[in-house]
């Protein structure tokens, strides 16, 4: 998956699973004072995942950018296939962290929304 593609995917889910969770604990919580807490601090951790992924993919597509067979020939001490393949897995390990976060996060409110609807309780927490 191309960087700037799998970065919409994360993006998209991202936000989508922290508005979801914020709408969820904003309905079930006791006071406006837990609501605003709630309502600050779960973005926030959507926004996180989107920097975590941009940190880890941004030095594989600044290389891949900039990188140019006239660098590689001035630099030629650098081993530069094992640079770019330790740049890619350090890239793709980001990208397979943030998503499990991501699935994790929609296990969660898979579980809140069961809980819901199955158990009958409109009070999950």
């Amino acid at each position: 998956m191309k960087p700037e593609t799998a970065y919409k995917l994360v993006k998209r889910f991202s936000l989508t699973n922290a508005t979801i969770m914020t709408i969820f604990f904003v309905i079930h919580s006791d006071s406006i004072w837990h609501a605003f807490c709630y309502i600050v601090t779960l973005p926030v951790v959507g926004i996180g995942m989107i920097a975590v992924y941009e940190y880890e993919a941004d030095e594989y597509t600044e290389l891949m950018k900039n990188l140019t067979e006239k660098d590689k020939k001035a630099m030629s001490d650098v081993p530069w296939d094992k640079v770019i393949k330790e740049a890619r897995n350090r890239y793709l390990m980001g990208l397979i962290g943030i998503m499990f976060c991501n699935i994790l996060f929609s296990g969660l409110i898979i579980f809140f929304l069961w809980i819901i609807i199955y158990e009958g309780r409109t009070v999950v927490f």
